[in-house]
């Protein structure tokens, strides 16, 4: 399941929204609101994080107990993510989501949110908003590193 993050409205052509809302459910029966971004708010948003801080709001479980439902976080792009941050990016369908950096691929972030089962599809650099301010503890970021090992040594046995 993807958390559904939007924009809080800054200014009245920030709080525009082209979004269709959908209900998703995975196979632990976590629900969640997904929103469908147009590619036009989406590139504002990237463009106006890459500038200063935006504060996004977090809805759905995957990132719990570290980001809650309604809980506002302030994103900002930067030119290297690593291991246990956490990123906002457009999915392929086209919504935007709040997952955990695991490591990296030759196509982009390897990345997951953390109360879920699978992790994404890689997330490529021009689909990223930014990286949440938040401050990561180090044994999260060993975590999200040991993940990484895990995946690129099974990667390798193959």
């Amino acid at each position: 399941m993807r958390e559904k993050v939007h924009h809080s409205a800054r200014t009245p052509h920030q709080s525009i929204r082209t979004w269709s809302p959908r209900r998703l459910g995975d196979s632990n029966g976590r629900t969640g609101y997904i929103e469908r971004v147009d590619l036009r708010v989406f590139s504002a948003l990237r463009d106006l994080a890459r500038e200063e801080d935006s504060p996004v709001v977090i809805s759905g479980d995957c990132m719990e107990p570290l980001l809650r439902r309604g809980e506002t976080v302030r994103v900002r792009a930067r030119r290297v993510y690593l291991p246990g941050d956490v990123v906002v990016f457009r999915t392929r369908a086209g919504d935007l989501a709040a997952h955990r950096v695991l490591g990296w691929h030759p196509r982009g972030l390897v990345t997951k949110g953390d109360d879920c089962v699978e992790r994404d599809a890689p997330v490529s650099r021009d689909d990223i908003v930014g990286a949440a301010r938040l401050h990561i503890a180090f044994a999260d970021r060993l975590r999200a590193f040991a993940a990484w090992t895990r995946i690129a040594a099974r990667r390798i046995a193959r």
